[in-house]
């Protein structure tokens, strides 16, 4: 494996950990979000500094809102990055969604008001993204 990071852009509940945990199992060290992960990324930032600064022993960086959101950024940075944008199907990530930790089974815990899942799914409005869930 190169020096080249990798950065995995695409959203959570879509095989993100295990992804991460690939890399790993092949001696390719990766980091999963952790809470102070992007807190750490938008730091350095604010400081002029690389935002990757304390988290260098790592190669592959998956499940970040801010490397999702700031891959335009990124990939000005690290020209020899490589990018990988993991999907799933709409109903199969809504259910899992709802099922996690993270809504608990509530329809409005999923941030209906998100423009990125909004956009890539291209849901119109609330009631659609709500009928998407049953």
């Amino acid at each position: 494996m190169t020096n080249h990071k990798v950065f995995q852009i695409g959203f959570s509940k879509c095989g993100t950990k295990s992804l991460s945990a690939f890399f790993n199992q092949n001696n390719i060290p990766s980091i999963s979000w952790k809470k102070e992960q992007d807190s750490i990324f938008y730091e350095n930032l604010k400081n002029n500094k690389d935002p990757f600064l304390g988290l260098e022993e790592y190669k592959v960086y998956t499940d970040s809102e801010f490397i999702r959101t700031e891959f335009s950024l990124l990939e000005m940075m690290y020209p020899n990055a490589k990018f990988i944008y993991n999907i799933r199907p709409l109903n199969d990530w809504l259910k899992s969604r709802l099922s996690g930790k993270y809504a608990g089974g509530n329809i409005k815990a999923l941030s209906l008001n998100n423009k990125t899942y909004r956009q890539y799914y291209q849901i119109k409005s609330d009631e659609e993204f709500i009928n998407l869930c049953k």
